[in-house]
């Protein structure tokens, strides 16, 4: 199908396939939704795509349902499968961690296996979202951003342009460098928002040209491709002043007249908290090696 309409969902594609699913006890989920509505999975409605191995198998969820944000469907489709990925998230939090196995994705578990349950399998959208600059498969990067020059591609109004950014790697070019993990958040004295804290030092539009290197918080110097520059100074060209928009935002609304730090000057590399904590993490690490 070619629109979203009632049983038809569409969702961005992700990389983590359907494999996963073997590490899924589904008669928990099938008990744990059962119980959510007072009912017993013996009552009579649809069957479960669960209990049904052409939907339940790994090819299958890889094809269908190996899907994450930006998510889009009917309203009454959405609702159905946010009412059971609330039911399904918990439990499958529960199973991963008792098997020693990182959680970290059991909330996009989570979604596809509610998804499957109900039977709505998703179209699934290569050219909706970017992340992963070294991917091949997210289509708007060879479709839209690789064609630029490396003096085009921080002009946020040119398009086509992506759909969605989302923000989960982490990205660096020069000394510029962004992930929502190091986004300053411990109050009081390294809050990203808050009057007290500077706004990013935004990096140049000619950033791509200038850098064919990045420095990353850990101290590794990294030689980048002509494609990587591109890529990357698409995501921090985007990302740096809309992360300063919002700044903007709330110490417009919530400073005081002359508190609010205005001055773009804030580098993640150069930040003393963020250099103690980094010194930190590499004397545990290393601690953990002599192990």
């Amino acid at each position: 199908f070619k629109v979203v309409d009632e049983g038809q969902p569409m969702a961005a594609g992700y990389a983590f396939g359907g494999s996963w699913i073997s590490k899924i006890n589904t008669e928990e989920l099938l008990n744990a939704t059962a119980a959510a509505t007072n009912k017993s999975t013996n009552t009579s409605k649809p069957r479960s795509g669960l209990t049904q191995s052409t939907v339940w198998n790994a090819k299958h969820m890889d094809k269908y349902y190996a899907v994450g944000p930006p998510y889009v469907a009917v309203a009454s489709d959405m609702y159905r499968i946010a009412t059971t990925w609330t039911d399904f998230v918990v439990p499958i939090y529960k199973q991963m961690k008792a098997k020693n196995i990182d959680p970290f994705m059991a909330e996009m578990y989570g979604y596809s296996s509610a998804a499957a349950h109900l039977n709505l399998p998703h179209r699934i959208s290569t050219s909706f979202m970017i992340s992963n600059i070294d991917t091949s498969g997210e289509g708007v990067w060879p479709a839209w951003i690789d064609k630029r020059s490396s003096e085009e591609v921080c002009d946020l109004e040119m398009h086509p342009t992506a759909h969605a950014i989302h923000l989960c790697q982490r990205y660096f070019i020069g000394n510029y460098f962004i992930s929502k993990y190091q986004v300053p958040k411990t109050p009081p004295d390294d809050l990203f928002f808050s009057c007290e804290h500077p706004l990013l030092k935004e990096p140049p539009a000619d950033v791509a040209r200038k850098y064919d290197w990045a420095l990353s918080l850990d101290g590794m110097h990294h030689k980048l491709s002509e494609k990587q520059r591109i890529r990357t100074a698409f995501i921090v060209c985007q990302m740096f002043p809309r992360l300063n928009a919002a700044a903007t935002y709330f110490k417009d609304q919530h400073c005081q007249p002359g508190e609010g730090n205005y001055s773009k000057v804030f580098v993640f590399e150069t930040h003393p908290v963020k250099k103690e904590r980094l010194a930190r993490e590499r004397a545990a690490r290393a601690q953990l090696a002599k192990k």
